[in-house]
């Protein structure tokens, strides 16, 4: 700003101002490597410090075209303004082909201009060239008093010095085969119409030579010709051409577009749609409104969508926790008496005279059970008055298979055709991130994902051989990602500039190949990626303790700015709650809660290379929900990593990804390396966790590398050709069995689930035992999704990734103190369930504490000290209150909300003797176990045999053991069930040096020989 504003200072009368601007832009502004530099910033310095008439503007950036609308839209303007922008407003630029198309074609008509160029002809060329050689639509604004003919916009070379002139191809001669419109293009179908200069239809406005994206109204001379009604992006008015032969159209493929969403856009649209509002896209922007509002009549002037804060807007809702009470369209508005935004409800308006669809009436009207119909009303009212209307794909293709178009990544993947009354709300509001009207059908892709496509992106299968386009068809497997909201910007991310970055390496214990591929190497690796150094701090071995980290972290935290990435690196020792520094545990909610609160930024990036490093993705978002997230761990929750193989598999792996890191590699594609990698080298289970509007399609989460230091795209050994033999899943694997399966990446129930190994038991088979259908399991969410068809030869066996979970200390003894008092956990309620419990004489609010987390020795305590717990016989949980932060052990019988069946367990032990009384202190532990969803049952009758081969995983070895009754099997045999995970059949085993111990089934075989001499293992 300050050279912009020292240089126009010493303009003077008749000069024109050139303004250029090449790099990362937004919907609203340039990226500057310190903030956002505003359009209208940049606008009323140049009206306001510049001493000529003529203003020229030339940007090549994302979404540059919306500088033209702001121009157009601004009042009281003193200059005559050209803005030329290589791409049309709300919408980025293509990765492919000449990425300074802008530049090179200026260059040339530089060095061609002896006097005689007009402004008009440099446009037609830079336009040509921008939509052939790209496929991006040039955009041109013009105000009133430019006259684009005359040939002065450009300095005159001298005499000796110009080029060879401005040379054209004819337009039917220089369109691409697979840009061309097909015969088969209907009536509604978007197509792209280049405007040959001049009057616009019969209104006194002008243009330039441009392409402009257009509606076909009619087809002429067997669809030959078309007439079309054509868009003007950055004036916002249409007009119609009566007859273009389909040789001088381009069709929307080639020109694909997607529009850069505002941040949380569509959770705004779902959450108002559960609210019975939705927004109208019909009324212009910049209408003036006069409105009643509290008995007054107040002026607003409409603004665009793309504009509006909607994350402001979910924030004052969270807070307030009330919503508005009209029902129906709403438009985003700025008002003109307090300078603020909001959504105004169209049935306040009072002029101009606003055409609202009939919808709903009050909140009122809507009966019970009608609520979700009613909100995916409202989501289609918004469809229709953007021009769109939803389709119903499955009544035109049916089952045929069909592929469908991805501007995005400019592919083509296998899908199928959807009933729209059975998507979500979310996909639904999805068609926003489309700029054509039209007929919308919702599809399913191989990997599960549901969306919400065009129908002129969509193709039966059998007729990809006849589509017109580069595109090529793709498999929606591990190169291909969901596509989520295009965040605003995100390119600029991907600057190093961008990065803070804080490296804990608590790793002296592990010194080999450290430097070469752990810690010490990652901070390197920022350094050499450009990261500048003093935003990359790096504590290292004796540095460790918690005081000096927290300083340190604190400390770059104050130093960052908005539109900055920060990540967060740890690698060491750790328990399930959090870091073990030198001196004391760092808390995992202390390091979120500081993050979250102090960092100006709007990204957090988590590494975490310890055990139990998967709690953390708890954590995200509890203390602000505003930073979008991510946390990388390479345990699941509760559990311990390997400690064989490569001890460096996430850090290098990173290292290898930012090597490779091009600003265009997909976030999904590093989560699936780090996966395949952890399993198929460690057999560990990497987990992801995230918060937020997290784009795992966007390749922006890696700092940029130089072209020159690039090593080349991110590849190594796929699933099929990688897989051990030893982890591979045996012909003897039956129902019921568990395996690890890998997900591929994709939607489920609306939320995106990025690339893992997730184990899943097996539901059923096909008759030659060949293919599997399975339920996986999240090791975060305890959600569950059923995938069918599975060959055996893409699972792991369980004993390859076999994992034991961190039991906390005293908790068997624990739970044979509860099951002496006839009492026992009960584990079939989630951890994190709100709950209302009656506690004396009154109600109060608690949430359900994880059971790994509770403080067994502290419980063991406090009964020693009364000799007995309050509370009646049977099941228990443990808790948290929340007015006081305490925890406690309950009975399941005082819950009041949500509503629980309570199992009856032991009403009185009066007529009881002792040996009745045994009887039921091993029935306490029972029930436990049975509530994990484990069942006891003898080896002897699953495995035909009293002689077994035990696998036990911690030292991932098989044993020689016999099977025990399970009425016989000691009581703190019973409780070690816990170490495992998995639900599922149970067996009590004694090993050869007499310790008895409780497995899953699938760890038994009937014994063959001896494999290994067992050793005494401590409990």
């Amino acid at each position: 700003e300050n050279r912009l504003i020292a240089l126009l200072e010493t303009t003077r009368p008749g000069s024109t101002f050139v303004f250029y601007y090449g790099g990362h832009g937004r919907s609203s502004g340039f990226s500057t490597l310190k903030g956002e530099w505003k359009y209208q910033n940049v606008v009323q310095i140049i009206d306001n410090h510049f001493n000529g008439e003529r203003v020229l503007f030339l940007i090549d950036c994302c979404a540059s075209g919306t500088l033209g609308t702001r121009l157009a839209n601004s009042s009281n303007l003193q200059k005559k303004y050209a803005c030329l922008a290589s791409s049309p407003p709300y919408i980025g630029t293509s990765d492919d082909g000449d990425e300074w198309v802008l530049n090179n074609c200026w260059i040339q008509s530089l060095r061609s201009n002896h006097g005689t160029l007009s402004l008009s002809h440099i446009v037609e060329y830079v336009s040509d060239r921008t939509a052939l050689v790209l496929g991006d639509q040039f955009t041109v604004f013009l105000s009133d008093e430019v006259d684009c003919s005359t040939c002065d916009w450009l300095p005159r070379r001298h005499k000796g010095h110009t080029g060879r002139g401005l040379m054209l191809d004819k337009l039917e001669e220089n369109i691409p085969q697979e840009a061309r419109v097909s015969m088969e293009c209907n009536i509604g179908d978007t197509v792209f119409y280049k405007h040959p200069g001049g009057r616009i239809g019969v209104t006194s406005k002008v243009a330039p030579p441009c392409w402009f994206s257009a509606t076909v109204s009619a087809k002429i001379d067997d669809g030959n010709a078309f007439a079309l009604e054509v868009f003007h992006p950055s004036k916002n008015f249409k007009w119609r051409v009566d007859s273009v032969p389909r040789s001088q159209l381009i069709n929307s493929i080639y020109m694909g577009q997607l529009w850069m969403l505002p941040r949380a856009f569509r959770k705004a649209q779902v959450s108002l749609a559960k609210e019975f509002k939705y927004i109208d896209f019909s009324v212009p922007v910049s209408t003036v409104l006069q409105v009643s509002e509290s008995g007054n009549t107040r002026e607003a002037k409409v603004i665009d969508w793309r504009d509006f804060d909607w994350r402001a807007y979910l924030r004052n809702l969270d807070e307030s926790n009330t919503s508005l009470q009209t029902v129906g369209a709403h438009v985003p508005v700025h008002w003109v008496h307090n300078d603020k935004e909001a959504l105004l409800p169209l049935e306040h308006v009072l002029s101009p005279e606003v055409t609202v669809a009939a919808f709903l009436q009050s909140p009122a009207s809507v009966r019970t059970g009608e609520e979700s119909a009613w909100a995916r009303e409202a989501l289609v009212k918004s469809m229709e008055s953007s021009g769109k209307i939803i389709a119903n794909g499955t009544a035109q293709y049916g089952d045929s298979p069909l592929i469908s178009y991805d501007p995005e990544g400019d592919k083509w993947f296998p899908c199928k055709a959807l009933d729209p009354n059975a998507i979500s709300l979310g996909v639904l509001a999805s068609h926003a991130e489309f700029t054509m009207p039209g007929m919308y059908c919702p599809v399913c892709y191989e990997n599960g994902e549901w969306a919400l496509a065009p129908m002129q992106y969509i193709r039966k299968k059998e007729r990809i051989r006849d589509v017109s386009t580069s595109a090529k068809l793709q498999h929606r497997t591990h190169d291909t990602v969901q596509r989520t909201e295009v965040q605003e910007g995100s390119v600029g991310y991907a600057s190093p500039e961008s990065f803070f970055v804080f490296m804990v390496g608590h790793c002296e214990d592990s010194p080999e190949g450290r430097d070469d591929q752990g810690d010490a190497a990652l901070y390197q690796e920022y350094l050499a990626s450009g990261v500048p150094p003093k935003q990359v701090v790096y504590m290292k071995d004796r540095q460790c303790t918690m005081a000096n980290c927290e300083q340190n972290l604190e400390k770059l935290l104050e130093e960052t700015r908005p539109n900055t990435t920060l990540v967060f690196y740890y690698g060491g020792p750790a328990k399930p709650s959090g870091f073990q520094t030198l001196n004391g545990e760092w808390k995992y909610h202390q390091v979120v809660k500081m993050i979250e609160n102090k960092f100006l930024g709007e990204r957090v990036l988590y590494l975490l290379d310890c055990d139990s490093s998967g709690n953390m993705g708890r954590y995200l978002g509890l203390e602000r929900n505003d930073k979008a997230s991510v946390c990388f761990a390479s345990t699941p929750p509760y559990r311990n990593a390997t400690d064989e193989g490569d001890e460096w598999v996430l850090s290098n792996s990173w290292i290898k990804s930012m090597r490779c890191s091009d600003g265009k590699l997909p976030l999904s594609t590093v989560v699936e390396l780090l996966c395949d990698r952890c399993a198929l080298v460690l057999g560990d289970q990497f987990t992801v966790s995230y918060w937020g509007d997290v784009d795992f399609s966007a390749g922006d989460w890696l700092p940029k590398r130089p072209q020159g230091k690039l090593r080349g795209p991110l590849a190594w050994d796929r699933l099929d050709d990688h897989v051990p033999t030893e982890a591979r899943v045996s012909n003897d694997c039956a129902v019921g069995d568990f395996v690890v399966f890998k997900h591929l990446g994709g939607k489920l129930d609306d939320r995106y689930v990025p690339p893992g190994w997730f184990f899943a038991s097996i539901v059923s088979q096909s008759e030659d035992g060949t293919l599997l259908r399975l339920k996986v399991s999240s090791p975060l969410t305890e959600e569950q999704w059923t995938v069918t068809e599975v060959s055996r030869d893409r699972l792991l066996n369980i004993f390859w990734m076999s994992q034991l979970s961190r039991v906390p200390k005293k908790f068997g003894v624990a739970q044979r103190a509860l099951a002496k008092q006839f009492k026992y956990l009960d584990y079939s309620l989630a951890s994190l369930t709100e709950i209302s419990l009656r506690d004396k004489n009154s109600i109060r609010d608690a949430v359900v504490a994880d059971w790994r987390d509770f403080n067994w020795a502290k419980f063991l305590r406090k009964i020693e000290k009364h000799n007995h717990l309050d509370g009646p016989f049977g099941a228990h949980i443990c808790i948290q209150w929340k007015h006081n932060g305490l925890e406690e052990i309950v009975s399941v019988k005082n819950i009041q909300k949500p509503s629980y069946n309570t199992k009856v367990f032991l009403e009185s032990l009066d007529s009881f003797d002792d040996e009745e009384r045994r009887l039921w202190v091993r029935k306490a532990l029972l029930e436990s176990l049975t509530t994990s969803g484990k069942v006891l049952c003898s080896a002897d009758s699953k495995v035909s045999s009293s002689k077994l081969s035990v696998y036990c995983p911690d030292e991932d070895g098989w044993y020689d053991a016999e099977s025990l009754d399970p009425d016989a099997m000691p009581l703190d045999a019973l409780t070690k069930h816990a170490l495992y995970t998995l639900p599922g059949f149970y067996c009590p085993v004694e090993y050869e040096d007499g310790e008895t111990d409780l497995v899953p089934l699938q760890h038994v075989r009937g014994r063959r020989k001896p494999i290994l001499e067992r050793k005494h293992i401590a409990p």
